[in-house]
């Protein structure tokens, strides 16, 4: 019997090596990949983006979901998330409320969301009607109908209250909502 000595050259660890960490990123793309599955009666958080109450009844469940105010967060369940989304509510794509599950917009049924989110300006009407004139007047165009109506509603409230006096974001308030909020001037 012939004995043959095996050795190890700079190559052939360098390929085991390459091997080793395909198999490493393969087993994390593997594992991050793995999608939750939401029942049809898991509550998801939603956050308001409407300024005032609002409701919104399941399409499915028929039940009535509230929220007192911007900002606020109410669970609704998943089977009435996938009715409004199917539907193209308002709710949903004019953002009156937001989905506070980023797991669940990691889902390929809801990259239309996800991608409408990512559109948002992330910070909240008091810091929107606190930019300065440029970046308002760029950034409130751009904005979803609902978060418009909140900053709307917050620059009126101010308004009213005498603790609001710049012109131009009003005249650019009117201009995109159709709205004569100058007139309270």
């Amino acid at each position: 019997m012939a004995y043959t000595k095996k050795t190890n050259t700079t190559e052939t660890v360098k390929n085991e090596s390459v091997k080793e960490e395909k198999k490493v990123l393969e087993n994390k793309s593997k594992a991050t990949s793995v999608v939750k599955e939401y029942n049809g009666d898991d509550l998801i958080p939603c956050r308001s983006m409407t300024k005032g109450e609002l409701i919104c009844v399941g399409k499915k469940s028929k039940e009535t979901y509230m929220w007192a105010d911007y900002g606020d967060i109410t669970e609704v369940e998943y089977q009435d998330l996938l009715a409004l989304k199917a539907s193209k509510s308002s709710f949903i794509f004019d953002t009156l409320f937001i989905i506070d599950d980023e797991e669940l917009l990691e889902g390929d049924k809801w990259k239309e969301v996800k991608a409408l989110y990512e559109g948002i300006y992330s910070e909240d009407v008091p810091e929107l009607i606190a930019m300065n004139s440029e970046d308002f007047k760029r950034v409130f165009p751009t904005l979803p109908s609902g978060l418009k109506k909140a900053v709307m509603t917050e620059v009126a409230t101010q308004m009213e209250a005498g603790t609001f006096d710049s012109i131009q974001k009003i005249k650019l308030i009117d201009e995109i909502c159709d709205t004569d909020l100058s007139s309270l001037l």
